[in-house]
């Protein structure tokens, strides 16, 4: 009975680990995605100049998704 259990605990835990690290992912490509529009309408001139490098966008998006998260496991209930 509670070899069953551990088990049926286990698969759980794993399913609701590969749906958590897909949505983050989904998250942070939508974070990437505003900051490169926003870039784009906020410094016209740099982004077709091409100046604005990616990798500034990304760590720029990966903070913003970095404190959402840990705000958001802050957060009273």
């Amino acid at each position: 009975m509670a070899i069953g259990f551990g088990v049926k605990t286990m698969f759980v835990t794993i399913i609701a680990s590969f749906f958590l690290i897909i949505m983050g992912l989904l998250y942070f490509m939508f974070t990437l995605w505003i900051v490169k529009v926003g870039a784009s309408f906020i410094l016209p001139d740099l982004w077709k100049s091409g100046q604005i490098s990616g990798s500034y966008m990304v760590i720029a998006a990966a903070l913003i998704s970095a404190g959402s998260m840990v705000a958001s496991a802050m957060q009273r209930q």
